[in-house]
């Protein structure tokens, strides 16, 4: 099964409409939702599964990851380490955090583990890295599925990604005020 990872910025989704567009096959698209978007991306994830069931009879799979945030920033002390005992509070950065591996990696691995094949060769799990991040070494160590990097493939960037968008009509307004939306 292929699965697409969604964050709802410009790299996901360009990935997803352009896979689906050159007629590559996407069984889920998963959006792993933390509770603390902006009103503006969740009204735009809601356009985004309008106009994929419209194009493509595709839907989001919208992961309920509510809660999850304050568990590990205020609840579930630092297990080991010079910190042990201390709450984690707010990340510094996001990417490679609790945030991150908590409320959005584990979620989809569970989805994926449930619904997919048992034999995790079989899975793909399409990420939206871009060929500059896949240069320069960012890529993802799963052993659930294939990690693989359709941007990276086509050579595409941010502005190959945000061209793309717009050309459709689909361009994120919250790239209107931010670099990145995640």
């Amino acid at each position: 099964m292929v699965f697409a990872n969604l964050s709802g910025g410009r790299d996901s989704t360009a990935m997803i409409v352009r896979a689906l567009e050159i007629g590559e096959k996407i069984d889920y698209i998963l959006f792993c939702d933390m509770g603390f978007e902006f009103e503006a991306m969740y009204q735009y994830i809601d356009k985004l599964d309008s106009y994929l069931k419209a194009k493509f009879d595709k839907t989001i799979t919208r992961i309920d990851c509510k809660g999850i945030f304050e568990k590990w920033a205020f609840e579930y002390p630092i297990q080991r380490g010079e910190k042990k005992g201390n709450f984690r509070g707010l990340p510094k950065e996001v990417g490679l955090d609790f945030c991150t591996r908590e409320g959005k990696s584990k979620p989809s691995k569970e989805f994926i583990q449930r619904v997919g094949s048992q034999n995790a060769f079989k899975n793909k799990v399409m990420i939206g890295y871009t060929s500059n991040e896949v240069k320069r070494g960012r890529t993802t160590s799963i052993d659930y599925a294939q990690a693989i990097y359709p941007l990276a493939d086509w050579g595409w960037n941010e502005a190959e990604c945000e061209n793309f968008l717009r050309e459709r009509g689909i361009a994120h307004p919250l790239y209107k005020h931010f670099k990145r939306t995640e």
